[in-house]
């Protein structure tokens, strides 16, 4: 009961705490090195604009990975959803809310 209630509210503040907050990634999760490629990517998507999307992957701005991967997040998308920040291997990423799934506090 008290850990559903610490990611209810984790999740609604949208902070994230100190001590790690993992989840995992969902099948072609699509990662970015900063927070803006990860918009710009979405907005690519949105467009239907694969040109860009593909140059980006090829620059090595975003990189697509695999499900089932479990990553530290390090700022959480919020109630509303969003981008988020994780952590995979020392790496920092950013993803859409999406990208990641099973969110728990260990």
């Amino acid at each position: 009961m008290k850990k559903a209630l610490l990611i209810i509210t984790v999740l609604i503040l949208g902070i994230s705490p100190a001590w790690g907050m993992k989840a995992t990634t969902t099948n072609n999760c699509i990662a970015c090195f900063t927070e803006e490629s990860i918009n710009d990517i979405v907005s690519f998507v949105a467009s239907g604009d694969r040109t860009n999307f593909d140059a980006y992957v090829k620059m090595q701005k975003c990189i697509i990975l695999k499900g089932g991967v479990d990553v530290t997040v390090t700022k959480s998308p919020g109630m509303f959803g969003g981008n988020t920040q994780f952590v995979i291997r020392g790496i920092k990423l950013w993803s859409t809310s999406g990208g990641l799934t099973d969110y728990r506090v260990e």
